[in-house]
């Protein structure tokens, strides 16, 4: 496995760690479906692509992962994840220049 992709799995590894009590299988479903989008902003964002389409996928997650307050606030406590932890490592991450695919 490529050394960028060893750091992003590391990074997406420290996000989602926490402690995991006993859940039904709902609302581990529903926290696991939450994470997968910010697991998908977190791709998109570190994209390497050059189609057209995907650098515009690219900016937007960067966008959505930085700037944005509401939504993306919203989403973490889906999640169940710190938005402050979660944008931190995401900027971090970017600037180090980690990139996906």
């Amino acid at each position: 496995m490529p050394k960028f992709q060893k750091l992003f799995f590391s990074i997406l590894h420290n996000i989602y760690m926490e402690n995991d009590s006993r859940e039904n299988e709902e609302e581990l479903s529903m926290r696991s479906l939450w994470r997968g989008v910010i697991t998908q902003a977190l791709m998109d964002a570190a994209s390497n692509s050059k189609k057209r389409s995907e650098k515009a996928h690219k900016q937007k997650a960067i966008q959505w992962l930085l700037y944005d307050m509401e939504d993306f606030i919203n989403v973490c406590n889906l999640a169940e994840m710190d938005y402050q932890y979660v944008r931190k490592q995401a900027f971090e991450a970017l600037a180090r220049g980690c990139y996906w695919r």
